[in-house]
């Protein structure tokens, strides 16, 4: 009787964990696949403005890299995920993507972005970039983006 108790209490115990764990409730990390990136700004000489686009297409993803890089376009399943861009716009070069973390849940995917930025104590080249990266994300879900900045 007393083991069946004990069995018994353990399986509960279990089942309470799983429910409270962190992967149940954050979701699990994707690790992240970097395509093409620039800390120094795009091979064009045309600087362009901060945003972050989800490109769901071999030919969207080909024709914006081409905007940044005269690199040629990995061969991407899209139908099993898309290209985040993040491009950071024309800014000064203390200025980076300092971190770029995907977790998926059971809706979603969660980007969050940590940008680094420049203290205004601390002595900068006055010289201007534009970083950028393209990231594969291997999911069809919907894409949910935060951003952060860290003053360095």
């Amino acid at each position: 009787m007393k083991i069946k108790i004990s069995i018994i209490a353990v399986v509960i115990s279990l089942i309470f964990y799983g429910c409270t764990s962190s992967e149940a409730s954050d979701g699990i990390k994707i690790k992240k696949v970097v395509l093409h990136t620039s800390s120094e700004g795009n091979q064009t000489g045309i600087f362009t403005n901060k945003n972050i686009t989800i490109l769901n297409s071999q030919n969207k993803y080909s024709d914006e890299l081409l905007k940044y890089s005269s690199n040629s376009a990995e061969l991407l399943d899209f139908s099993k995920g898309n290209v985040l861009l993040i491009d950071v716009g024309e800014i000064t070069a203390c200025n980076e993507i300092k971190s770029v973390n995907i977790i998926e849940n059971e809706t979603s995917i969660n980007i969050a972005i940590e940008y680094q930025g420049n203290n205004p104590t601390m002595l900068c080249p006055a010289v201007m970039t534009n970083p950028y990266q393209f990231i594969w994300v291997p999911s069809k879900k919907r894409i949910l983006v935060s951003e952060s900045i860290e003053k360095i």
